[in-house]
């Protein structure tokens, strides 16, 4: 590929967080990678601004706290999202963190000289003040004439995709559509193939502000779907027990840091009684941890059928407390409920966040390991992987459990079925979050028998490669400038 003029430009990338283990903190890194790897991009080309940075990978990050989607006038909004009639300081309070938002990213583009910037998810509701900030810059420039970098967005979701936004008040509506994203953007990054039509629908009603909008964006976007790549080509010298990584010094003491052997020795059984599975997603409602919890009981139910009493842990390795949930309460009652429901069947949750980190480092003398790490551990002692979510733009934790040899169970959401399965995959699922017989003697089959789990395992593999590798991403987004 002949180096398009986007490996030299300065790219600024703008997000509520940067360096953690949220989905698009992940494709931020992943579009670098993508850039620095098949364009030759410099590391000194790109620059960052964030409400929070959880590491130290990047040298140029302009943080604040106004563009940190837990910050009080966002819980405040979310809060009020759809009260008639608001609340009477309602909209000061926004209004007052959006100039500070102005002040911040005026900032950073005088400070960054940045030549393109890529907002992440200016769609949606919990970026509400840096997105109506970035609008109002725009809308500033173009009524100055003064000159902005080149705007494109990335959109993961939106407040026109989750049924919990799509009933705003007359006063959050007109938010929305001033600058959620609004009319300023100039490319768009969908991350699934049904998107665009939900956003044209967003974009018409902004024909009266920019009457050629829609055919300026039906030209401008493209679909880049998440990607992953093989990590450090582990496939060519794997563990051969399971055909997975290996552990290294760093994370062969995992089970013990994180409780697991201490709680097998107190039952007096050993890493042969256990299965392990991992949830390798954010706590949040719609990843349906719930049912992850179902699959628990009902392959234990499955073992002891064949007389083995195992003991099952569920690894649960994202954050929790996102989206204003109370999902650890919730999800331990719920696992206590079913413990009392199924006598004799052995399941446990660990909560891994306080031991997960995005990168590997020792914080107050506690040793945390990388986000990206442990599906690779989970392979490593043969583990599955659990991802019943009902709703998601794309899959990028799924790709991540399989790019590491973590065979996967999902629930068919809509866009799996629409923009992942079609490419082969051998993955068990339900249609609905139900434990199916089928899906249980195929989840069963893969964690005793050996060679059929190396064949699933080397078969994702394959279709990953063949199909979602980071490459993607630099080709599509030189497409998209193509088509400026």
């Amino acid at each position: 590929m002949a180096r398009p003029v986007l490996a030299s430009m300065r790219i600024g990338t703008i997000h509520t967080l940067l360096s953690f283990n949220d989905g698009v903190s992940i494709v931020i890194n992943q579009i670098v990678e993508s850039l620095q790897t098949y364009l030759s991009a410099p590391s000194e080309n790109f620059a960052f601004a964030c409400g929070r940075c959880g590491g130290h990978q990047y040298d140029q990050v302009w943080m604040d706290d106004s563009l940190w989607h837990k910050d009080d006038t966002v819980i405040y909004a979310l809060n009020h999202y759809n009260t008639e009639p608001p609340p009477r300081d309602f909209e000061s309070r926004i209004e007052a963190r959006v100039k500070d938002a102005e002040r911040a990213l005026a900032r950073f583009f005088e400070e960054s000289g940045v030549d393109l910037i890529i907002a992440h998810n200016t769609g949606h509701p919990v970026n509400l003040i840096y997105s109506l900030a970035l609008n109002r810059l725009y809308e500033k420039g173009r009524e100055t004439g003064r000159r902005l970098p080149r705007y494109w967005m990335w959109w993961h979701d939106s407040h026109l995709e989750r049924d919990r936004f799509l009933k705003p008040s007359p006063l959050m509506r007109r938010y929305l559509m001033e600058g959620v994203p609004g009319p300023h953007v100039e490319g768009i990054v969908f991350i699934n193939r049904g998107q665009w039509a939900i956003a044209r629908s967003y974009f018409e009603h902004l024909r009266n502000r920019d009457p050629m909008i829609v055919d300026r964006l039906e030209r401008s976007h493209v679909v880049i779907p998440n990607t992953c790549d093989v990590p450090n080509r582990w496939p060519s010298d794997p563990d051969p027990t399971y055909f997975a990584p290996k552990l290294d010094p760093y994370n062969a003491d995992f089970l013990e840091t994180m409780g697991i052997q201490d709680k097998l020795d107190a039952e007096g059984k050993s890493l042969e009684d256990c299965l392990l599975f991992l949830q390798h997603t954010r706590v949040v409602p719609r990843k349906r941890i719930d049912h992850a919890i179902d699959f628990c009981f009902a392959v234990a139910e499955r073992f002891r059928k064949e007389g083995q009493n195992k003991k099952v842990f569920l690894l649960i390795s994202g954050p929790t407390g996102d989206e204003l949930s109370e999902d650890v309460k919730e999800l331990t009652n719920y696992l206590h409920m079913q413990r009392s429901q199924n006598p004799g069947l052995d399941v446990d949750i660990i909560w891994g966040e306080d031991r997960i980190r995005s990168d590997r480092e020792v914080v107050d003398g506690v040793k945390c390991y990388s986000f990206g790490e442990i599906p690779g551990v989970v392979a490593y002692y043969g583990g599955l992987g659990t991802y019943f979510s009902e709703v998601e733009g794309f899959g990028n934790n799924l790709l991540e459990l399989i790019s590491l040899g973590v065979p996967p169970v999902v629930r068919e959401y809509p866009v799996y079925l629409t923009d992942i399965a079609i490419y082969g995959f051998e993955i068990p699922s339900t249609p609905d979050g139900t434990m199916t017989p089928e899906l249980i003697e195929k989840a069963y089959k893969i964690l005793t028998d050996v060679d059929h789990r190396k064949a699933v395992v080397q078969k994702n593999l394959d279709v990953l490669v063949n199909n979602l590798g980071h490459n993607k991403i630099a080709e599509n987004l030189s497409k998209l400038w193509e088509n400026l």
